[in-house]
């Protein structure tokens, strides 16, 4: 059976910054099976949230070695839009707001 549980406490909270372990919610049953089931939702929301910054740092580091390998002569003839500069603004100020 599925539940509809939804926790909006935080993400990390104090006990699992000292033991690892998330903390069980009061509000979900004691029985074994829906503790396994919470343990591992925990954990692999943590694996995804490592893959994710990983793989953020990997395009992070594509793209700076892609624009490291631009001649400067060519830098200076560019010409960008207004809506691709927009765009890039709103991007960078989403992503800003995501990852603090």
């Amino acid at each position: 059976a599925r539940t509809k549980f939804h926790d909006e406490t935080a993400i990390v909270d104090e006990e699992e910054k000292t033991t690892g372990k998330p903390k069980y919610p009061e509000a979900l049953p004691r029985d074994p099976i829906s503790k396994s089931m919470f343990r591992t939702s925990a954990m692999m929301a943590r694996m995804i949230v490592s893959a994710s910054k990983k793989g953020a740092e990997k395009i992070d580091d594509y793209g700076e070695k892609k624009k490291d390998a631009i001649p400067e002569d060519k830098m200076k003839n560019v010409q960008v839009g207004r809506t691709s500069i927009k765009m890039a603004k709103a991007t960078r100020s989403v992503s800003e707001k995501t990852h603090s």
